[in-house]
This record gives C-alpha cells, sequence and structure tokens, in this order.
C-alpha cells in the first residue's frame, strides 16, 4: 500500500489529468473537500469535514459531510461549492491561500434527482484558517488526519429503512411489512468512527458504538472520500452490500412502478 506520505502528491497529479464525469440534472449540489498540512511540528495532512446541526427535523441531522449544498439558479458547480462553504463555515475558497486541486465525479443521489459535484481544495498555511461556524447548520468542524481516514476499523451502522426512503410513509402498507422484516427493516452501512473534539487526543474513542449523530462518517461522504483516497493511490474504502444494493434498486423501481400506475 502506498504510504499516506504520498497520497497528496499523487492526488494532486492525478486530478490534474483526470476529466470529471458529469451528470445532467436541474438538481445540484456541490461540496468542497478541502486539505491542509496541520500547523503542529509533524504537519500531518488533514482533510476538513463538518458535522450538521443535530435536528431531528432534518434529514440529515447530526450528519458527518464537506461543507457545500444546493446550488442556485445560475450558478456554475463550483460557485456552489465556494458561497455554500463561505456561508456554512465562513471559509472564504476563492484567498490566496486556498488552491483548486481539481474535481472528482459526480455522484448521484437518491437515483438521480440530485447530483453532487465534489472539488478538492488544498490550504498552504499562508493565512490563519478559523472556521466561523453558521449556527442553524453547522455545529462542529473538524480537521481528521487522512492517514486516521486510511487505515481507521470500519464500522457498521444499522439505518431503519424509513430513514434511508422517506417516501415509504406514504405507503404504510409496504413500510409496516418492511418493518417486521429480519433483513429489511433497517440496512447496514460501513462507516467510520471519527475521533471527537472531546475525545482523549492520545486515546479517542473510536470503537464503542455510537449513534449515527455522534461523528460517524457514511453514505454519500464515506463514499466520496473513498473516490479521493482511491484517487491517490491508497486502496478505496469497503462498499456497501450487496443486500443493501438489492433493496435499493427493488423500492426504487417498485416506486417507479407505483408512480407510473397512478398516472
Amino acid at each position: 500500500m502506498p504510504r499516506v506520505a504520498e497520497f497528496f502528491p499523487r492526488l494532486q497529479a492525478a486530478l490534474q489529468q483526470h476529466a470529471p464525469k458529469h451528470l445532467a440534472s436541474t438538481k445540484r449540489a456541490s461540496v468542497a473537500a478541502l486539505f491542509r498540512h496541520s500547523p503542529t511540528v509533524d504537519s500531518r495532512l488533514q482533510l476538513l469535514l463538518i458535522r450538521r446541526v443535530v435536528n431531528p427535523a432534518d434529514t440529515w441531522s447530526g450528519h458527518m459531510a464537506f461543507p457545500g449544498g444546493r446550488a442556485k439558479v445560475g450558478e456554475t458547480d463550483l460557485d456552489s461549492a465556494c458561497r455554500e462553504t463561505s456561508e456554512e463555515i465562513g471559509l472564504d475558497l476563492d484567498s490566496g491561500a486556498v488552491h483548486l486541486v481539481g474535481q472528482i465525479d459526480d455522484r448521484p443521489v437518491h437515483y438521480g434527482t440530485t447530483v453532487v459535484s465534489s472539488f478538492v481544495f488544498y490550504h498552504d498555511g499562508s493565512e490563519p484558517i478559523a472556521p466561523k461556524l453558521e449556527p442553524t447548520e453547522v455545529q462542529d468542524a473538524v480537521w481528521v488526519d487522512v492517514e486516521y481516514l486510511a487505515t481507521a476499523p470500519i464500522q457498521s451502522l444499522e439505518i431503519p429503512v424509513e430513514h434511508i426512503f422517506p417516501w415509504l410513509k406514504t405507503y404504510p402498507f409496504l413500510l409496516a411489512r418492511l418493518s417486521t422484516s429480519k433483513y429489511l427493516s433497517s440496512i447496514s452501512f460501513p462507516c467510520i468512527y471519527l475521533p471527537r473534539p472531546t475525545d482523549d487526543a492520545a486515546a479517542p474513542d473510536v470503537t464503542s458504538p455510537r449513534p449515527v449523530h455522534d461523528f460517524v462518517l457514511w453514505g454519500l461522504t464515506y463514499t466520496m472520500l473513498s473516490d479521493l483516497l482511491r484517487a491517490g493511490g491508497l486502496p478505496a474504502l469497503p462498499t456497501t452490500s450487496a443486500s443493501l444494493r438489492w433493496a435499493r434498486s427493488f423500492l426504487f423501481h417498485w416506486r417507479r412502478r407505483q408512480q407510473r400506475a397512478s398516472l
């Protein structure tokens, strides 16, 4: 396995030669994956992640993510990433200390109804960097060592099926059957437990079971991190199970049939 020290030069070189795959969609969002070398003596490569505000009414409550959000009409994907990052954590990606490295492939969300574009940036340390969080949207911003992300134990996160597919609540008979299913009442996702800001730096608690909002990296951001690791020459993270892929496909096509039948 290539050393993590070689990761960022490899990532830069790969993205400079990469023509990112663009997925067409009228619903778009963009995120910023921002790297830096830590200001400490050992100068570790780190990646910025945010934790969204814990709010039971929010589908993304407490999720770990890259800063970003939905595009406005007339914006380019890059403009969206820069604006959302400024609004959410007060960082100016147009600053002279921040450099655009490149872009990874677009990722579909909800089977292509929304597309997420991911841009990679590097902060060179020539100016201070102090995130200022928008309190209604972002609860925490943490710098995580890339070496940790590349080598952390992969945990398992059980998510109730109605949280993955909120539209199931409009089909109570189907939701009731799924809720009693041994295999489909919840779906298991691979995830990484991140060090909390309050953890002991010398011995962070990254093994005790955690709820979804407790600094757990999973889902779309986990997948985009895997794309970044692979582009930089490190192994990809384990993917979701075949059962999850089957369940997603089954429910997606079942819903499409129901929608066509109602026309």
